[in-house]
């Protein structure tokens, strides 16, 4: 079950997901329900199935949190488990939600479908509903502040409560929970081999003699990840490059970052929305990539720098710091330091190890700007990708209709 507009982070995961499980070995029959928009939720779109898989963030399901929550918690009561068709997920083929073209090449015909809707069992008994997982994505967090926090954190507890196992994408996001959540990390997607012929040539090389000096962030522009701290710490003379479009409501944050910028001397640009076709062109023109969110709990945008063959300044932080421990080579650890806790960032050594006090956000800029090159990994992006997490998430579902059946 998917909710939300196509170009949406977490929309754009269930989607991926549902590609590569149909795509993959598993032992499941998938099929696909998105619904464009939380409205289209009421009332629940008819499904039938084993398990229900809902990837989740609070304002694609609800006006609040907690009627997020309510709205998966309906959409399970009125399901149902499957007649003579099974299927980890039903898509009505008679009117029903938009699939997918991976769920339409595996859904079946209208008839089929309706013919399994008319298998006996009352709606709504617990022996007939399917199980739940969820991957929830936007995990709460105390820095939002006491109030939102504490309002997401009854939602997500009454999501999880609910749910037969929940999925987050880091060990961090899992210790919110009371119970066991997997940890099932966001994938390196189409990672590149190897990096262009040109890369790290954005000082001193004859093909990029006189460029400026450009630091990248890609993403949504909005207050609280971290651009007017990139802003202040770069030298003057330097760009500062906004990869992505600026977020509903959020113009005049971008115009705060602008006048920041101009009173430091440095250019700051936003680029708009940039197309998958152009992604690729627009990273390897950054000199220096920074993903400076300090309360992140998990980063589809370092992912994506990482699959460009991209070592990228990160804001020292416990989900930054588990990177540094699953992906070493691939991040540079940026904290807070004063000058005399800055340490060098040598050739082989690009950042602190997770733990051992960070260089501050500017010394780091500053030294890989001297040195671009060391941006660049020359190894293969880690081996992550929808294959292997097709693989975590049918080993989940497979323990959970093992222990299912073993209960009954």
């Amino acid at each position: 079950m998917v909710v939300g507009p196509p170009h949406h982070g977490v929309t754009r995961y269930g989607l991926a997901l549902v590609d590569a499980c149909t795509s993959s070995p598993g032992g499941f029959t998938h099929r696909l329900v998105h619904l464009g928009d939380r409205e289209d939720l009421t009332p629940p779109p008819p499904v039938e199935a084993n398990i229900i898989h809902v990837t989740f963030t609070d304002h694609l399901f609800g006006s609040d949190p907690e009627a997020a929550a309510r709205a998966v918690a309906r959409l399970v009561a009125e399901a149902r488990r499957p007649g003579p068709v099974a299927g980890l997920l039903y898509d009505p083929a008679d009117g029903g939600a938009p699939a997918g073209e991976a769920a339409q090449a595996v859904s079946g015909t209208g008839e089929e479908s309706r013919r399994a809707g008319e298998t006996e069992g009352r709606i709504g008994e617990a022996e007939d509903r399917p199980r739940l997982t969820v991957s929830v994505h936007d995990v709460p967090q105390p820095a939002e502040g006491e109030e939102r926090y504490a309002r997401r954190a009854r939602g997500y507890a009454a999501l999880a409560e609910q749910a037969d196992a929940v999925v987050v994408n880091s060990a961090h996001e899992a210790a919110f929970f009371d119970s066991d959540a997997s940890v099932i990390p966001l994938p390196i997607e189409d990672p590149r081999p190897q990096p262009p012929a040109a890369a790290g040539r954005r000082e001193g090389g004859e093909a990029d003699r006189g460029a400026v000096p450009t630091v990248g962030l890609l993403g949504f522009v909005y207050p609280g990840k971290g651009y007017e701290r990139v802003i202040e710490a770069v030298p003057a003379g330097v760009r500062v490059r906004a990869l992505g479009a600026v977020a509903a409501g959020h113009d005049d944050y971008a115009a705060q970052l602008s006048a920041l910028a101009e009173e430091r001397g440095v250019d700051f640009e936003v680029t708009g929305y940039v197309p998958d076709s152009e992604l690729a062109a627009a990273l390897d023109a950054i000199t220096v990539p920074v993903c400076p969110h300090r309360h992140v709990s998990a980063s589809g945008s370092l992912n994506t720098w990482i699959a460009h063959n991209r070592r990228v300044v990160v804001a020292d932080g416990p989900y930054m710091r588990e990177i540094a421990e699953r992906w070493r080579e691939r991040v540079v650890l940026a904290g807070e330091g004063a000058a005399e806790q800055v340490v060098e960032v040598g050739h082989d050594d690009p950042g602190s190890a997770a733990g051992q006090g960070a260089a501050d956000l500017g010394s780091v800029i500053a030294s890989l700007l001297a040195e671009p090159a060391r941006t660049w990994c020359a190894e293969p992006p880690p081996a992550w990708g929808w294959p292997e997490l097709a693989a975590a998430y049918s080993q989940l579902w497979s323990e959970l209709e093992r222990a299912g059946h073993s209960c009954e």
